[in-house]
């Protein structure tokens, strides 16, 4: 089709209108991934509401309403905003850019390559939103995202992305939904409290003011059955260059938080103004293991090593671990106890290299002994669920030589009696498999790759298959 040059340089004009006139919320739409991506937008006007080493964030002066869309987003560039300060009104022209540093991860709406920077004005007022102040910025407590089908646990793994699906945001319900439309905005955590350990970066879980579900007397959050706490999000590095503690606990209380959301290295996370400080810690002080064991009869040990850690030099008896665990145990509490295992095959199970992990038991051999009649298993020897019922080995490993436990650690099976011999009952430690491999739970596959799933579920059944052969054995 052509155009007379009158009408060509009227739709010309009025292209270069439209564009000029996008705001951020149009910008970032109201979906994961921006309409304009790729385009070049001209003029867009801004509130500079915080600053970081690589780049700044600036706000809407015509805020959209729409709790779906982020009136906020990120100007990537070192250079571009070094003479600007928090509180200037802005315009500048850039290109809209979605970026991921993987492809297992969300993108993040950005603008990068700004150019023709304008200050209007200076000084203006600087507000964040405080998540949790009214119903639209409550965050959702079970469900992450409508991609994961009711169920972020659930098969098959990465049936779809966000990145192709691009669905439309429901932050009222999704809680992945709810983060990305606050994507870019300057928010306020009140009473925020760290609902994990820091990370070795001093990144910290927390949650607010807000309500949340599975919330546990030590201060964490517990998962359940199709609900794994999106309410929850990651405070990562301060904007300002100080670190975050690293000694922080869980359940700590924290001073209140003030920060940029945005979306890195698989995970939503509020980067905070400052360094995130204590307040206040749960009294009593968390125990130490010894004292936690001091009042079991029989207890279920895993991750054990051999005598010499992850020195990789053939030894696997973890002898002198045990020992000096119930050593400790017995020096704190007055309580003895006794152990057993079976070592692995050298390098065979799994776990750090050289250090031969395994399962093992301790007991109280004032209480109770390993039933007689049956000699240890050996490495290799598989143990038979036989007439009685008792076991063929006590204890003894569960088809250690199944493919299901390749590189993994092998149950061990076990017949326990009072010393009386009165009463008697069978134990089986597991220790599945891992789930390297996995994806992050807030990333682009839904639902999130479960690494590992189908080993699990073999050593499952092969487990359960030996633990009971018949209907008419109760163990």
């Amino acid at each position: 089709m052509k155009f007379s040059p009158l009408v060509a340089s009227v739709y010309a004009a009025l292209q270069l209108s439209l564009s000029s006139a996008l705001t951020i919320s149009e910008i970032n739409g109201h979906k994961y991934l921006s309409p304009y991506a790729g385009q070049n937008v001209t003029a867009v006007k801004g509130l500079v509401t915080a600053k970081g080493p690589s780049g700044f964030w600036i706000k809407s002066t015509t805020l959209d309403l729409d709790p779906r869309s982020s009136n906020s987003i990120y100007v990537f560039s070192s250079s571009a905003g070094r003479n600007l300060t928090v509180g200037d009104i802005i315009t500048l022209d850039a290109t809209v850019l979605e970026y991921r540093s993987s492809s297992a991860y969300i993108y993040l709406t950005e603008l990068t390559t700004p150019s023709n920077v304008v200050r209007i004005s200076s000084g203006n007022k600087v507000t964040p939103i405080v998540i949790g102040e009214w119903l639209l910025k409550w965050p959702p407590t079970e469900q992450f995202s409508s991609l994961d089908n009711w169920d972020v646990f659930g098969l098959p793994n990465n049936a779809s992305q966000l990145s192709v699906k691009n669905p439309s945001l429901n932050p009222l319900i999704y809680g992945l939904d709810f983060w990305e439309s606050l994507s870019g905005e300057l928010v306020t955590v009140k009473r925020p409290k760290a609902v994990a350990k820091p990370s070795s970066f001093g990144d910290t879980w927390v949650t607010g003011s807000w309500r949340v579900s599975g919330r546990n007397k030590r201060g964490g959050l517990t998962s359940t059955d199709r609900d794994s706490n999106p309410e929850a999000i990651l405070i990562g590095s301060p904007l300002d260059g100080t670190p975050n503690p690293k000694t922080t606990r869980l359940g700590d209380d924290l001073a209140e938080i003030t920060g940029i959301v945005t979306q890195a290295f698989g995970y939503y996370r509020i980067l905070p103004l400052t360094a995130l400080s204590v307040t206040g810690s749960q009294s009593p002080d968390v125990a130490p293991v010894t004292t936690f064991t001091s009042g079991g009869s029989c207890i279920f040990l895993q991750e054990i090593q051999d005598d010499n850690g992850a020195t990789n030099n053939g030894v696997v008896s973890s002898n002198l671990t045990l020992s000096t665990l119930i050593a400790s145990i017995y020096n704190q509490s007055g309580t003895t106890y006794a152990y057993t295992y079976i070592s692995p095959i050298n390098l065979a199970d799994g776990g750090e290299p050289g250090g031969n992990i395994r399962v093992a038991y301790l007991y109280k051999p004032t209480l109770l002994r390993l039933s007689p009649g049956a000699q240890i298993g050996g490495s290799l020897d598989a143990n038979v669920v036989l007439p009685g019922p008792s076991l063929q080995y006590n204890p003894g490993r569960i088809e250690p030589s199944n493919a299901a436990w390749t590189a993994s650690r092998k149950p061990l099976a076990a017949q326990w009696e009072t010393l009386d011999g009165k009463n008697k009952f069978f134990t089986v430690n597991v220790h599945f498999g891992s789930k390297g491999g996995s994806s992050s739970i807030e990333g682009d596959y839904r639902p999130p790759v479960n690494g590992g799933i189908e080993d699990r579920e073999a050593q499952a059944n092969v487990t359960a298959k030996h633990s009971n052969p018949s209907p008419n054995y109760k163990i």
